[in-house]
């Protein structure tokens, strides 16, 4: 079995962690791993510890957004680039659209709707 590399997000429910999942198969124990997480325009390229064939949880501290744990992840397109030894062929690069910020405020107004309301019903 090749090493296949592969990257998912993985859902959190928490907007103040990304996470991400390790789907990639090993034909070896991954050795010289390397990851980079480029955040949204405006925040730099960082490397990030990462572990072979498991969830990795970063805050806003770990992607050098903020100095606070208490900060939420950035709505935006994140690029990762991932790779094991031999680099120079056992690497991916992906992009993510992070988007949970936005869905939480719509499902907030979702919420406030009352779909009870004979208003509702009348034309």
């Amino acid at each position: 079995m090749a090493t296949r590399l592969d990257l998912d997000l993985e859902k959190s429910y928490n907007l103040k962690v990304i996470k991400f999942i390790d789907l990639s198969t090993y034909d070896t124990t991954p050795t010289n791993v390397s990851f980079q997480i480029t955040p949204p325009a405006g925040f730099n390229r960082i490397n990030a510890g990462f572990t072979p064939q498991a969830i990795n949880i970063y805050t806003a501290v770990d992607l050098g957004i903020s100095t606070s744990t208490d900060t939420n992840i950035p709505d935006g397109l994140y690029t990762v680039k991932y790779s094991v030894n031999p680099n120079a062929t056992n690497n991916i690069e992906k992009k993510f659209m992070y988007v949970e910020n936005i869905k939480c405020k719509y499902q907030r107004v979702f919420l406030l709707i009352d779909v009870s309301c004979e208003c509702n019903t009348t034309y």
